[in-house]
């Protein structure tokens, strides 16, 4: 299980600064020892705030599931 979480900001602040919060939570298992065949599942959560009342973005969640070999 990983859980990352990311706040970036908009340089130089100004009326339009924007700050985005990124969070990930992934759940990863492996299906044979070397870890070269496996599973994986997330879900990933994103905000944008922007410093003007006028400006509005909607926050985003996406959710994914997947298989890997190599």
């Amino acid at each position: 299980m990983t859980l990352q979480s990311t706040i970036t900001q908009s340089v130089p602040n100004g009326p339009l600064t924007a700050t985005s919060f990124n969070n990930i939570l992934e759940f990863d298992y492996a299906l044979d020892k070397d870890e070269t065949r496996g599973l994986i599942a997330g879900i990933q959560h994103t905000r944008v705030d922007v410093g003007n009342a006028l400006v509005r973005v909607r926050p985003n969640t996406i959710g994914y599931v997947g298989g890997y070999y190599q």
